[in-house]
């Protein structure tokens, strides 16, 4: 493919996370957009006529313009990974996974764990994950690491994030490092990623 007949639309890093939806004219022309060198790209002929961009939309030179959307983000969403160790890249914790608890939840737990507010399962606590199966919202990461709650209404949360991977001897952790994170929601999408560093005794 011709270099000169392509348009960017976008920096992978500087704009979207994933493939752009594109519509020229009320026509979806996504499946034309290639990526080149971590860039997006639309073949000019696509469009249909002369372009202009204007910071991530593409504006065509018709009474309706080119409208340039990312995949909607949900209200909770994030990457889990873990430090494989020295020299290599954090890889994605497939499989580990994360509860949604709202504010007025935490104290409930912290009462019943024995735990405080930023750590509402002590260390020395054990059984743990199932009993968070029973009482609260939880999603698994994907083989990309990747997980997300969707339908939060905004308000106070604490997420528990739970690596398929130990490390340590805290008796809590024996099933796979636990550790918390409070966020807020208050109308925009929440990039919860967690990385859990060194967690390499587990596989």
């Amino acid at each position: 493919m011709n270099f000169a007949a392509l348009i960017l639309l976008a920096s992978v890093s500087l704009a979207f996370a994933e493939q752009p939806r594109v519509i020229v004219n009320g026509k979806d022309v996504s499946a034309d957009v290639v990526q080149i060198n971590g860039r997006f790209y639309l073949p000019v002929e696509s469009l249909g006529a002369s372009v202009m961009l204007q910071s991530n939309e593409v504006r065509i030179a018709a009474p309706t313009p080119v409208i340039i959307t990312e995949p909607a983000a949900e209200p909770i969403h994030g990457i889990l990974t873990w430090n494989a160790g020295v020299f290599k890249d954090n890889p994605p914790d497939f499989g580990a996974k994360v509860w949604l608890l709202r504010e007025n939840e935490v104290a409930r737990l912290t009462n019943e764990a024995g735990g405080t507010i930023t750590e509402p399962i002590p260390i020395g606590a054990t059984g743990w994950p199932a009993k968070l199966d029973a009482m609260f919202p939880k999603t698994i990461a994907d083989g990309n690491g990747k997980f997300a709650f969707t339908n939060i209404a905004p308000g106070n949360y604490l997420l528990i994030y739970l690596s398929k991977r130990a490390n340590g001897l805290a008796a809590r952790d024996r099933a796979g490092k636990m550790r918390f994170k409070p966020i807020t929601i208050a109308g925009q999408p929440v990039d919860a990623s967690y990385d859990f560093g060194v967690t390499a005794y587990r596989n």
